[in-house]
């Protein structure tokens, strides 16, 4: 209800904001950190068991800009980052990702840095500060392509290639990174890589399928909850290109030895109780 107070006031062609707007302003005023924000975001509606969805970042995004008329400068940041972190969906985080960042002031300063280091064809200098950045904004395509391009120029080829992959996932045209992706891909033993690109749900019309697509993030965090390990690039390498879903990887995890391995107390324990289960 919140939601649609909020967004029918921003239809009013009066000037002021809704007493609605005003109190969902109010509300993320006294956030610290990520945590209070997330928080806020589900007391007032925003953020539902699925994450932070696209009408909702609309909202959210108003209230950042409130905040800085407010003169407000850490808050606004904080939400957004939040709001974005808490996407489950490929394309529209990428998107929230571009939308939030403009006016990030630590975001902005990061990426200047970087560019400037890049353009004095100072590498490792630039893969640092985009990889600073995209910890504010992860799923931001544009300065995961180009940190990619930091990670190519280094030498680390197979980093290089999944990024370029997370970077298309996340919204980046494949005209923008394929070229990169299938060359990296040869150089690190990956063979043809087309099939990431072409075969897309998103080349189908399937936008819902395209925002599922797998990505590093998925991987790791599968690999790790699943198997209590950290997952190896050339093991993230060797996942994107053999599985196209996020449902297609968590169900051949649950088949592999490691996952025996790791939760064997907790099947045991199960097989023993299922009948009391209910």
């Amino acid at each position: 209800m919140a939601i649609e107070l909020f967004l029918k006031g921003k239809k009013s062609r009066s000037p002021a904001p809704s007493a609605e707007s005003q109190r969902l302003t109010h509300d993320f005023r006294s956030v610290k950190n990520a945590e209070d924000c997330i928080r806020v975001m589900q007391s007032t509606g925003l953020m539902s068991r699925t994450g932070v969805s696209d009408e909702s970042a609309s909202v959210i995004l108003q209230i950042c800009n409130n905040l800085r008329k407010d003169g407000m400068e850490l808050e606004p940041n904080l939400v957004g980052r939040a709001a974005v972190s808490a996407m489950s969906d490929n394309v529209t985080a990428g998107r929230a990702a571009v939308m939030f960042s403009r006016k990030d002031t630590d975001f902005t300063r990061l990426v200047e840095q970087a560019d400037r280091s890049r353009d004095e064809g100072n590498y490792p200098g630039a893969q640092y500060h985009y990889w600073r950045a995209l910890q504010l904004y992860p799923s931001h395509p544009a300065y995961i392509v180009q940190y990619a391009h930091c990670l190519k120029e280094r030498g680390l080829i197979e980093d290089a290639f999944v990024n370029y992959v997370d970077a298309f996932r996340f919204g980046a045209l494949a005209v923008d990174v394929q070229q990169h992706a299938e060359f990296t891909a040869e150089r690190s033993g990956h063979g043809d890589v087309g099939h990431l690109f072409h075969a897309s749900p998103a080349q189908s019309g399937d936008t819902e399928a395209r925002q599922r697509e797998l990505t590093t993030r998925d991987i790791k965090t599968g690999v790790l909850a699943f198997h209590l390990e950290e997952a190896s690039v050339a093991r993230v390498a060797a996942y994107l290109c053999k599985y196209g879903t996020r449902e297609a990887l968590m169900s051949a995890l649950v088949q592999e030895a490691r996952f025996l391995s790791a939760h064997r107390d907790l099947l045991l324990l199960l097989k023993e109780t299922a009948g009391e289960i209910r």
